[in-house]
């Protein structure tokens, strides 16, 4: 019992402190605050969905201090995707295109990108599930360029 016990302490030992492992703070997107969005679209509430989804994605949020994230949703259009062999609508796409400008959180050069989402949604005859499918596709299209634009932030020192 006590070889046991002493064998056991050398390993826990070893395993605590031989492989160098040790716990680290991450990068993470929830740092920057949202000091600009701007919906430069047509589209009604667009900028509302994004930041709820900046939020949910990142943390990421309208407050004083530094880093600070400027965004802009600078396009944003739809299209018929498909269609059936009598010319009515089965699919619906959209587009939207942001920018984005990071200040560096090092006090570096100041980061950027642009980006295109699409996402496609079920065409209805029927307008109330015609309007439901599209802003439920709205919504998951803010969410994955939220999603994109944490992953980029996250990855910056």
């Amino acid at each position: 019992m006590k070889r046991r016990l002493r064998f056991l302490s050398l390993i826990l030992a070893v395993l605590l402190t031989g492989c160098g492992y040790r716990f680290t703070a991450g990068y993470s997107a929830e740092r920057f605050s949202l000091a600009k969005l701007q919906n430069a679209t047509a589209e009604p509430r667009l900028a509302d969905m994004f930041e709820e989804a900046l939020l949910k994605a990142a943390g990421i949020r309208r407050r004083d201090g530094s880093p600070s994230l400027q965004v802009v949703l600078a396009e944003f259009s739809e299209v018929v995707q498909s269609v059936t062999s009598q010319g009515e609508p089965v699919r619906q796409e959209i587009y939207l295109t942001f920018e984005w400008r990071a200040e560096s959180p090092s006090g570096g050069e100041d980061l950027s990108g642009r980006a295109r989402v699409d996402r496609s949604y079920l065409w209805s005859p029927d307008p109330v599930t015609l309007d439901w499918n599209r802003r439920a596709a709205l919504r998951l299209i803010c969410e994955e360029a939220a999603r994109g634009l944490s992953d980029r932030l996250a990855g910056i020192k």
